[in-house]
């Protein structure tokens, strides 16, 4: 059995595209979708009811109010049956074919495996946002070991996601898990290009610049992949600018390698992604002080 573990928090509305597009899928092993509801949200419970389905059941687990991400993503799998569980999140919606690739990647012998975020909503906005955190899951990269896997998109046998401790709290989980799992017999994502699924996105650019300065909190805060060298240049502020123009760089490098037809996009919006990476970096040296 697989175990589709979904976290739940302000994204009601998107949760029930999720689950319309699960239930619509067919898989050869049995499914069972749980929805951790973090928000207390009457209207979580109505969109899970309204998906069940003979094939694919649904049911809500309620979590402490106002969960992290991972911390209700371990609450979920505490809570599942499958061998291997299947995370993705509530505004997230898994194409045809998803949940059947899980099984494959599995059965191939894979540990963990994680694959291509697209965009779900054509605008500029959110089309920007996925670019800034999933530019390393194109839908064009070949098959092959990944460093990291994205909560939204991630497989692994439940036996190894127990015995790694599951997520924990603190944003930036998804990364500190991977990098926990490389030290393992689990070992690093391996990337499978079937597994896709598509990512609403943050609408506003208050928001955009908001989330993405948490991802540079975290990273800063635990020292993700954070050398020494890299730790104490960061501190000063007027490297701040120097950090975003490197991860410019970076984007526009896998862009041409991964997915050329956007880099156009890229460069009409550079001032959008460029700001995004600054609020990152801002947020960078905040984590580096705090921890």
């Amino acid at each position: 059995m697989i175990s589709v573990v979904i976290p739940c928090l302000d994204h009601t509305r998107e949760l029930g595209e999720c689950l319309t597009a699960l239930v619509a899928q067919k898989c050869s092993v049995d499914v069972e979708v749980i929805v951790v509801d973090s928000g207390h949200d009457p209207a979580v419970v109505e969109a899970v009811d309204a998906c069940n389905s003979e094939a694919i059941t649904c049911r809500v687990v309620r979590g402490e109010s106002g969960l992290e991400p991972g911390l209700a993503r371990d609450v979920g799998v505490d809570d599942a049956r499958g061998s291997t569980i299947v995370f993705t999140d509530a505004d997230c919606i898994p194409e045809l074919g998803f949940l059947e690739a899980a099984v494959r990647a599995m059965a191939s012998g894979h540990r963990m495996a994680t694959g291509p975020v697209l965009d779900a909503n054509p605008h500029w906005i959110p089309a920007c946002d996925n670019l800034l955190q999933f530019v390393d899951f194109a839908p064009t990269r070949p098959a092959g070991p990944a460093q990291l896997a994205p909560g939204a998109n991630l497989v692994i046998g439940r036996d190894d996601f127990l015995e790694l401790g599951g997520f924990g709290p603190g944003f930036g989980e998804d990364a500190r898990f991977c990098l926990r799992a490389a030290s393992t017999e689990v070992g690093a994502p391996s990337f499978c290009p079937d597994l896709r699924i598509r990512h609403c996105g943050r609408t506003t650019l208050r928001a955009l610049l908001a989330h993405h300065r948490s991802f540079g909190v975290a990273r800063g805060r635990y020292g993700l992949l954070v050398t020494p060298l890299q730790r104490r240049l960061a501190a000063w502020a007027v490297m701040s600018v120097a950090v975003a123009l490197k991860r410019y760089v970076y984007l526009v490098r896998r862009t041409l390698r991964w997915n050329p037809r956007r880099l156009g996009f890229v460069l009409i919006f550079t001032p959008v992604l460029f700001a995004g990476f600054f609020s990152w970096a801002l947020g960078f040296r905040q984590g580096l002080r705090d921890g």
